[in-house]
């Protein structure tokens, strides 16, 4: 897990300051990685990109930024290839070209070799490749958006990062409100397609990688990765039994749970008590993993019981079935000064969840940790909503329209708020426009799992995870994210989802049965509210929030209406931290 940004030369002209502003820009992102940096600039001066790292794979080997064996092509990597081993083996890759025994060696020889298929590689990345010869730009995104990377095209140059505000600081780019973008993020902490709330600021396509060439202008040539196939379970799941189907799955997400579990540094593993972390945990126990447990308090919420037993009581309850080592920490201790540098920096999502993330990812890096294992993805893939099941048994037409993230307002609040009320987007409600030829042998729930892998996951679930967790350098692994587990949950039928005594994850119940019959029975709370719902919190918060949100001069400037401020402060919480967070943010670009 690392930061890249880069500045490239769309018409092959030598680019002014070009280390001060790499380096400047490198530099605000350290905590992307802080275990090793590097840059390069090509003799014209016509590109320069920079490297921080994270060491996870190798964490004693200092591998040189950005990778280069042969000083023509370089590769600068944000990610993680859990099969790399395999891949080494199997493309037979000489020893000269695996130095350092690490993961970013593999994806340079793929991306050096034309005709491999990166479709292979079980991983999360971004990457910026580069070759110095042709003057040739790659700039690449995982299939379900675990990894992000923004770009900004100014003039005669390409500016990329791992993070929006890197571009504007170091470059002193003037920034103006994307009015659509901003609008998307505030029904769905999220923005459509590769809009951000920045003006003629993008984000990558999870799925895809751009090719810049010399003197084509700023129009790159788009690759698209081999999409996911549920389709390619469908025979399995038609001639299997249940029993047999459920074995095969198990099989599937101990593989995963094997290559993605860390060997060489401290690594944590979310356990809430609920299906999804009880069922994740329990196989890391078979595979005769040391599990270090933990479960986040934000909330009084987390001490509810019902029927007796709240979910921090199933936690302990699993922990101790399992024999992990278990930490419980309150979130809501010190979190004042984290909720001021958090708010400064969120741009790619204003989801106050983030405040969450960042105190958690700050307790994990003093505890010695890297990585946090989660266990996000089930919810989606296998309806574990309540809006979500609502709407399939009484509203099909809601069921596919209204994700489970987006914020419901009346069309007179945008109206009160915004200067120009954008039309509604149906950018959340149908899948990926590359699945075309796949939605017709889905039926209803497929084609939800099917809109929620490659759209919600990767452009609100993903962004914000790596977001909140990278800013205390701490990486997220997501196992139930993997492409295999991925395409095989999207191919189960509905009977696996949902049930009509409005419970969801069906599937997933069967198997948490076998572990704790509790656990497959109680109903869903989830891993916290967001920390702004706990009224202690809010109270401190309250003052700095209200004196932000009255900056009547940056209200304007943000595209919002005269008098905005006074709907925002009678608004509730989350509205009134997503502005604060905002207007912070776009201070913070020219600081």
């Amino acid at each position: 897990m690392c930061g890249i940004v880069g500045i490239y030369s769309l018409n092959n002209q030598k680019i002014p300051n070009l280390e001060f502003r790499i380096k400047k820009m490198i530099n605000m992102i350290k905590y992307r990685g802080p275990d090793n940096s590097g840059h390069f600039f090509n003799k014209k001066k016509t590109f320069g990109m920079a490297n921080n790292q994270l060491s996870i794979v190798s964490p004693k080997k200092n591998i040189k930024l950005p990778l280069t064996y042969d000083n023509e092509n370089f590769l600068s990597f944000n990610g993680e290839i859990y099969n790399y081993l395999d891949l080494k083996l199997k493309y037979k890759i000489p020893n000269n070209n695996f130095r350092y025994n690490t993961d970013t060696e593999v994806l340079y020889y793929f991306l050096n070799q034309e005709k491999i298929n990166l479709s292979e590689i079980n991983g999360i990345w971004s990457f910026a490749h580069y070759n110095d010869k042709e003057h040739v730009l790659k700039l690449g995104r995982d299939i379900l958006g675990e990894r992000n990377l923004y770009y900004y095209v100014n003039q005669n140059e390409l500016i990329f990062s791992s993070e929006i505000r890197p571009i504007f600081a170091a470059n002193n780019l003037s920034y103006s409100i994307n009015n659509i973008g901003i609008q998307d993020m505030w029904k769905y902490y999220s923005c459509r397609d590769n809009l951000t709330v920045i003006k003629d600021c993008f984000k990558l396509t999870p799925g895809r990688y751009l090719i810049f060439k010399k003197n084509s202008g700023s129009t790159p040539f788009k690759v698209d990765l081999p999409l996911l196939r549920p389709e390619k379970y469908f025979d399995l799941i038609k001639r299997n039994s249940q029993q047999e189907i459920q074995k095969k799955f198990k099989k599937l997400m101990s593989r995963e749970l094997e290559i993605r579990y860390p060997k060489n540094v401290k690594c944590f593993s979310s356990l809430s008590g609920g299906l999804d972390s009880t069922y994740q945990n329990f196989l890391l126990r078979n595979l005769e993993k040391k599990i270090n447990t933990i479960y986040a308090i934000s909330n009084d919420f987390n001490f509810i019981k019902r029927k007796g037993i709240s979910e921090m009581d199933l936690s302990k309850l699993i922990s101790k079935k399992i024999i992990s080592s278990h930490t419980f920490i309150d979130l809501r201790k010190d979190f004042f000064q984290e909720s001021l540098k958090s708010s400064q920096n969120t741009l790619e999502t204003l989801d106050p969840a983030i405040l969450n993330f960042s105190i958690f990812s700050k307790f994990l890096k003093n505890r010695g940790s890297k990585v946090l294992l989660c266990s996000d993805g089930p919810d989606e893939f296998l309806c574990g909503y309540y809006k979500d099941i609502n709407n399939f048994f009484y509203s099909k037409k809601r069921f596919l329209k209204n994700p489970y993230h987006k914020i419901i307002k009346n069309k007179k609040f945008y109206e009160s708020i915004f200067q120009k009320v954008e039309k509604e987007t149906d950018f959340f409600s149908t899948p990926d426009r590359r699945y075309k030829n796949v939605e017709k042998y889905l039926e209803k729930s497929q084609l939800k799992a099917l809109i929620y892998a490659t759209k919600s996951l990767p452009e609100y679930i993903n962004i914000r995870a790596d977001k909140g967790f990278m800013l205390n350098s701490i990486e997220v692994r997501q196992p139930f994210l993997s492409k295999n587990l991925v395409e095989f949950l999207c191919a189960l039928p509905s009977k696996f989802r949902v049930s009509k005594n409005l419970k969801g994850k069906i599937f997933l119940r069967n198997e948490v049965a076998k572990i704790s019959k509790i656990v497959s029975q109680y109903k869903k709370i989830g891993f916290g509210k967001n920390l702004i719902s706990d009224d202690k919190i809010f109270k401190k918060l309250e003052p700095i929030i209200n004196d932000t949100i009255n900056d009547k001069k940056i209200m304007q400037k943000l595209n919002f209406k005269k008098g905005a401020e006074k709907t925002f402060l009678k608004s509730n919480r989350s509205q009134k931290y997503m502005v604060f967070s905002l207007i912070r943010s776009l201070k913070n670009l020219k600081n």
